[in-house]
């Protein structure tokens, strides 16, 4: 009597808490399930705290999984627009670099003929300076005449009228 009493009371409901336990070791979707306690059972007290820590486990567990879900999201999300900036930046470094190709500049001592006012090249070539200026920048010539030399070329236009 005594050895069934034992078997009832205290090795079965341990046997049940140990095979509940392995079970959510094995699958965590058993989180959360009860353990039937047998009233008057002596252990009824392991069985109402192992199946109150598996309810809190379970709510643990399902909060995280929420919280890990809502920052996967979020960083999903920082991820794409950090993309979409990182294909703005490299789209605006290729015009840059296409604009830098394109820039001619002059820098530094042009020589200059004194009389003419032909330029010498970095290969001792003498060209025209309306010439060299367009190789070397974006500028670009158009003729006219100024005041001083109209005078001088042509003294009998009236230049008084402009």
């Amino acid at each position: 009597m005594v050895a069934y009493l034992g078997k009832l009371w205290i090795f079965d409901p341990l046997r049940l808490i140990r095979d509940k336990t392995k079970n959510i070791t094995t699958d965590p979707n058993q989180l959360g399930e009860r353990i039937e306690v047998v009233v008057g059972s002596e252990l009824s007290a392991l069985v109402s705290a192992f199946n109150e820590m598996s309810r809190q486990l379970r709510k643990e567990r399902d909060q995280l999984e929420e919280r890990i879900q809502r920052r996967t999201a979020t960083l999903s999300q920082t991820n794409d627009q950090l993309r979409h900036e990182v294909e703005e930046r490299r789209q605006a470094i290729l015009k840059l670099e296409a604009a830098l190709k394109e820039i001619k500049t002059l820098r530094g001592i042009l020589p200059i003929c004194a009389y003419c006012k032909n330029i010498r090249d970095d290969k001792g070539y003498w060209q025209k300076l309306e010439a060299y200026i367009e190789q070397h920048s974006e500028a670009e010539f158009t003729h006219g005449i100024c005041r001083d030399c109209a005078r001088k070329l042509y003294p009998d236009l009236d230049l008084e009228e402009e």
